[in-house]
C-alpha cells in the first residue's frame, strides 16, 4: 500500500522550510513598515535632538538587523508557549519575579529572560493572562488574581517585570496590588500610547495615545508605594512618538541602539534590569536592618 505523498519526509521538510521563510519574511516586512514611520518621525526632530537620538548609518543597520532577527525568533517561539513551564524554581530564591507578556510576545518569547533570572537565583513565574484578542483590562484583572496568590506564597520580595503592552496591564493591575509586591519594571512599554498601533483592531486601538485606556493609565497614580523602573530605547519602532515610552513616575533607563524585541534578548538590557533589582533588594534589606535595630 502506497503512503500518501502529503505524509512523506520531503513534504514535511518543505513545510518546515516554507514556515521558516514565511516567518522570516513577516519579521522583515513588519520591521520595514514600523521603522519607516520611526525614521520619518526622527527626521522631524530639531537638529540638537536628532544628533542625540538618531544612530549613524552603520550602527543603525546593525541594530535593525538584530531587531529583525529578534522578531523572527519571537515569531518562531510563539507556538511553543504551551510546552514551557509556568514557573522556574531555584533551590533558595533571592526574590520572586512575575513576568507579564505583551500583545505579540507570549510566554515563549520571554523564555530567555526567565531563564536568565532563574540562573541569578530568582523564582520566576510567567503566564499569558488571556488570549491575544483579550482586552487589556481583562488581562489586568487576571493578573490581579494571580498576584494575590503569588504574594501569599512568596517567601521574599516580589517584582513585576512586564514587556510591551504588559507594562500597561501591570499598571492597571496595581489598583488592588498586594502588599507583598515590591516593584514594577516595564520593558519597551508605550506608557503614553503609540501611533504605530493600527485603529482597525480593537485590542490594538487601546494602545493609541487618544484611547480612553491610555489616558486612564496616564492619569492613574495608584501604586505609588512600588519601586517603578521603565527600560526603553530610542530605537524601538513600536513606540511612536519615541517619547511615549517615558514614564513620569518611574526611574527611566533609555538605550539608543536596541529594538523592541531585542530588549528581550539583549545581555546589556538584562544586566541593567538585574543591577536595578539588586539595588532595590539591597535598599530593602538595609531598611529592614535599620527597622530591627
Amino acid at each position: 500500500m502506497r503512503r500518501p505523498q502529503g505524509f512523506g519526509i520531503g513534504a514535511r521538510v518543505s513545510a518546515v522550510v516554507a514556515w521558516l521563510l514565511a516567518s522570516a519574511a513577516a519579521a522583515l516586512l513588519v520591521n520595514l513598515w514600523l521603522y519607516t514611520f520611526l525614521w520619518r518621525a526622527q527626521r522631524k526632530l530639531p537638529e540638537c535632538e536628532a544628533e542625540a537620538e538618531i544612530l549613524p548609518l552603520l550602527p543603525a543597520a546593525v541594530a535593525f538587523a538584530r531587531e529583525v532577527l529578534a522578531t523572527w525568533v519571537s515569531f518562531l517561539l510563539y507556538p511553543l508557549s504551551p510546552l514551557l513551564p509556568r514557573a522556574l524554581r531555584p533551590s533558595a530564591p533571592r526574590a520572586w519575579i512575575a513576568l507579564v507578556p505583551g500583545w505579540a510576545a507570549n510566554r515563549a518569547a520571554l523564555g530567555l529572560l526567565a531563564y536568565r533570572f532563574r540562573r541569578c537565583g530568582f523564582y520566576v513565574e510567567c503566564r499569558s493572562y488571556g488570549p491575544p484578542c483579550a482586552r487589556l483590562p481583562r488581562r489586568a484583572a487576571a493578573l490581579c488574581g494571580h498576584l494575590e496568590a503569588l504574594a501569599a506564597l512568596a517567601g521574599g520580595p516580589l517584582f513585576l517585570v512586564a514587556f510591551g503592552a504588559g507594562g500597561l496591564i501591570a499598571r492597571l493591575a496595581v489598583c488592588d496590588i498586594p502588599s507583598g509586591v515590591h516593584g514594577l519594571i516595564a520593558i519597551g512599554t508605550a506608557h503614553g500610547g503609540t501611533e504605530a498601533a493600527p485603529r482597525f483592531l480593537p485590542v490594538l486601538r487601546e494602545l493609541r495615545p487618544e484611547s480612553r485606556l491610555v489616558q486612564e493609565v496616564t492619569r492613574n497614580h495608584r501604586g505609588q508605594s512600588l519601586d517603578r523602573i521603565a527600560l526603553h530605547s530610542a530605537f524601538d519602532a513600536t513606540v511612536l512618538p519615541p517619547e511615549g515610552a517615558y514614564w513620569a513616575e518611574a526611574y527611566n533607563i533609555r538605550l539608543r541602539d536596541t529594538g523592541h524585541y531585542t530588549l528581550l534578548y539583549s545581555r546589556k538590557a538584562f544586566e541593567l534590569l538585574l543591577e536595578n533589582i539588586d539595588a532595590e533588594l539591597e535598599r530593602a534589606a538595609t531598611c529592614d536592618r535599620n527597622h530591627r535595630a
